[in-house]
């Protein structure tokens, strides 16, 4: 077994017995290792080699608490890799538990967002534009989907809240209704959203996207909302995003601002019960 400080012997032992079952890498070459990647609050990454072949490796440690179907998430991403999209997943045990895909090579990596801009070499304009792009090759997908039970989702960092304040259950019924009367309305218009849409997530212009575990069916300005969440866009950044997009996308950039803002308030939320979820998750 390689010396790897980053996962403990019997996680490292079952990865290893999944890779020697699924036959992708060979675990007996001098050259085989696994390094772990330190990205993900919840999952686990690592890269696996042999020498001849590389892989991105997660262990999904919410696999039996979170309302996804790995199984469907798998072969929606089968799709958006043959139109070069996404990576190509390549295993899923049985338990749904260790993944595996095809590991790209970033020629160009594009520089994560900092609170502090004068960290990064990345333009706010190329930022915007990159973002936008992105989005919309998102949403014109065509592509097998499931629509996301974000209600399901809420429910679950719900749980792990012990004692929610009253404001916090007053805002909880308030979103509660405004979604379920968006559905209604709106169900029929939903496009493949990613939901999870960093800048780190994105490998180059016109490459592959990377982490579609929370993508489905959904509302493209709850995607929109969202990126500009988990990239700490400031308000202006947020109206040039908006503008950009509807530009791409040809449509009205009041419209996309105005619904932009209306689905801020559902993924401020969102965030808010999952931010606190994850430390309960970690630490059941």
């Amino acid at each position: 077994m390689p010396t790897n400080p980053f996962y403990e012997e019997s996680e490292g032992l079952r990865i290893l017995r999944v890779l020697k079952g699924s036959e992708l890498v060979n675990i007996h070459s001098p050259n085989f290792a696994i390094t772990r990647i330190l990205h993900g609050a919840i999952n686990r990454n690592f890269k696996v080699s042999d020498g001849d072949k590389n892989l991105l490796l997660k262990v999904f440690s919410n696999n039996k608490t979170l309302p996804i179907n790995r199984q469907h998430v798998f072969k929606m991403q089968e799709e958006l890799a043959v139109l070069g999209f996404a990576a190509l997943p390549l295993f899923l045990s049985k338990d749904c538990e260790i993944y595996c895909e095809q590991w790209i090579d970033i020629p160009a990596p594009i520089k994560p967002v900092r609170k502090d801009r004068a960290k990064t070499n990345l333009d706010v304009t190329t930022l915007i534009n990159t973002l936008a792009e992105a989005l919309l090759k998102v949403h014109n997908s065509d592509v097998s989907a499931q629509i996301v039970p974000l209600d399901e989702h809420w429910k679950i960092y719900w749980q792990k809240i012990e004692f929610p304040n009253l404001s916090l259950q007053a805002k909880y019924k308030e979103v509660q209704q405004k979604w379920q009367l968006y559905m209604a309305k709106y169900i029929d218009q939903f496009v493949l959203c990613h939901n999870d849409l960093h800048i780190d997530h994105i490998s180059f212009p016109n490459g592959p996207i990377f982490d579609w575990e929370y993508a489905g069916l959904g509302c493209r300005y709850f995607d929109i909302a969202s990126c500009c969440l988990i990239n700490n866009l400031h308000q202006a950044d947020i109206l040039k995003l908006c503008s950009q997009y509807a530009h791409l996308a040809n449509k009205e950039a009041q419209e996309v601002i105005s619904k932009v803002q209306e689905m801020s308030i559902i993924v401020a939320f969102t965030y808010e019960l999952w931010t606190e979820s994850v430390g309960k998750t970690n630490n059941p």
